[in-house]
């Protein structure tokens, strides 16, 4: 589980991050999507410990762990085990809808 209140962040007085707010239930799986420089990378660096937000909490149930895939790693990764992983999300999303 992991919530998100009121999660803020900024580079100067520049607010990247403005109040997000939700929930990830458990064995859930989260995909971000967006335009380049609108803060997912920062929202993920943030809820990965690795940035300090400006504002607002995130709270992990006990004993998660957020795990990041980066494009770069992507770049690295078997194109099959991509292809595979994308897959199953389309799966599960078909799943989720009924």
């Amino acid at each position: 589980m992991m919530e998100i209140r009121d999660l803020r962040f900024s580079y100067g007085s520049q607010e990247i991050l403005k109040g997000i707010d939700f929930d990830v239930e458990d064995n859930s799986v989260l995909s971000i999507l967006g335009p380049n420089g609108t803060g997912k990378s920062t929202l993920l660096q943030v809820v990965d410990g690795k940035r300090r937000p400006s504002g607002g909490m995130v709270r992990l149930g006990s004993g998660a762990k957020p795990g990041v895939f980066t494009q770069q790693q992507a770049r690295r990764y078997d194109r099959a085990r991509l292809k595979e992983a994308y897959e199953s999300l389309l799966d599960y999303e078909q799943q989720i809808k009924g």
